[in-house]
């Protein structure tokens, strides 16, 4: 019986499903950052509307002290988006949403917070408040208001790049799996080419050493070391297929 082994189409269909695999991860991950950004970029845009809000509280709060019950409400509402509030010559008034330890030192909490500031800075324009006299409404000063991503937000910015490792672990050990199974399936085609090879070559092999014995025992065959030496080389053949 003839055997049968798999066909290049096998090989093409492998190749094929590692291009899908490829592909769908790519837009995968290229769909996850689109969205993932949107969301990020509505965020803060959300964020810095209630740092505003929040700005505007503490305004009106210094300014005008008949609705105190309404602001200190929108305040402490604030209770995500990490705030520091300084005066015009950069020192700290006020903070909110830290972590700041009790047990520090003021030099230690001090630094700090001086830390966090320059990191603020750095993130977005502060949010400025007017100073005024509750009388007569006269400018007599001003302060500002820092801030930076919630821990929310902060997540979500990082998530994508982590989401992209992990997809790219996936596609690395998908490609180092189906690379495998591509080499163990042309190691299993070789292995039954080399034993068809072999049991194709065992009857000729039988027919060459049975004519050996014939030519031995021909008495007009006068030069018997030509025999020997083909005998030494059927048997060479038939070890070699003995192996398989």
């Amino acid at each position: 019986m003839k055997a049968s082994f798999p066909s290049l189409e096998f090989y093409q269909d492998n190749s094929n499903l590692k291009w899908i695999i490829l592909a769908v991860s790519i837009i995968i991950s290229a769909g996850s950052v689109y969205f993932t950004d949107i969301l990020v970029g509505r965020l803060k845009e959300r964020e810095r509307d209630q740092v505003k809000l929040f700005a505007r509280a503490l305004e009106y709060t210094i300014n005008n002290n008949d609705i105190l019950f309404i602001t200190e409400e929108i305040i402490s509402k604030n209770n995500s988006i990490p705030t520091i509030n300084t005066n015009s010559n950069d020192s700290i008034l006020y903070y909110n949403n830290l972590d700041v330890d009790s047990s520090w030192s003021a030099r230690h909490k001090q630094n700090f917070l001086r830390a966090e500031l320059a990191d603020m800075k750095q993130t977005y324009p502060p949010i400025e408040i007017v100073l005024k006299v509750p009388e007569t409404q006269e400018v007599f000063g001003k302060q500002y208001v820092y801030y930076k991503n919630s821990f929310l937000l902060t997540q979500l910015t990082v998530y994508p790049y982590i989401q992209l490792l992990v997809l790219a672990i996936f596609g690395f050990i998908s490609y180092l799996a189906f690379s495998y199974s591509r080499r163990a399936e042309q190691d299993r085609v070789w292995v039954g080419l080399t034993k068809e090879t072999a049991h194709q070559l065992g009857t000729p092999i039988s027919s060459l050493m049975a004519w050996i014995e014939v030519l031995r025992d021909d008495p007009e065959i006068s030069n018997k070391g030509i025999i020997e030496e083909l005998d030494k080389d059927i048997k060479k053949l038939q070890m070699v297929t003995e192996r398989f």
